[in-house]
């Protein structure tokens, strides 16, 4: 998570950086954090059979795609769509788990609960801020708009 927040400050502010670079510099970070998971967890393990190279080979592409959609999605939206946007990857996340017969625990349903509810938070916050100045609403969760 930390990678994540420091990437995305440092593609706000370069979002006049060719998009090959910027994907370089989110490469790097990303290449950067599994590392130190890789290390810190002691597990690296190479595919073996033509499933799981194929299985990898469709992750990296699948990745390359989503990570220069989010750069040209930073570069033309406020951070905050994106993240709200960026939630969704939460939800099709356990979705696909739950597909594939991996269930989470109390922690990652926690975690998970903790996101959205600030991803509702922030998106009733974008809502507030759309209506106009007199409405009722906007007067209620002032706190928010702040």
């Amino acid at each position: 998570m930390i990678f994540n927040i420091g990437l995305y400050i440092t593609l706000r502010y370069l979002h006049h950086v060719p998009g090959a670079i910027l994907i370089l510099v989110s490469s790097g970070c990303s290449t950067l954090a599994g590392l130190v998971l890789t290390l810190s967890t002691g597990g690296f393990v190479l595919p073996k059979d033509f499933v799981d190279i194929a299985a990898t080979v469709a992750l990296m592409t699948t990745t390359a795609i989503g990570q220069y959609a989010l750069i040209w999605s930073l570069r033309y939206e406020a951070a905050s769509m994106v993240s709200l946007i960026r939630c969704s990857e939460l939800v099709f996340g356990f979705l696909w788990q739950m597909i594939f017969g991996i269930f989470p625990d109390a922690f990652s349903i926690g975690g998970a609960s903790l996101v959205l509810f600030s991803f509702g938070i922030v998106f009733f916050r974008k809502y507030l801020q759309q209506l106009p100045y007199e409405h009722r609403l906007r007067h209620y969760f002032k706190y928010l708009l702040k």
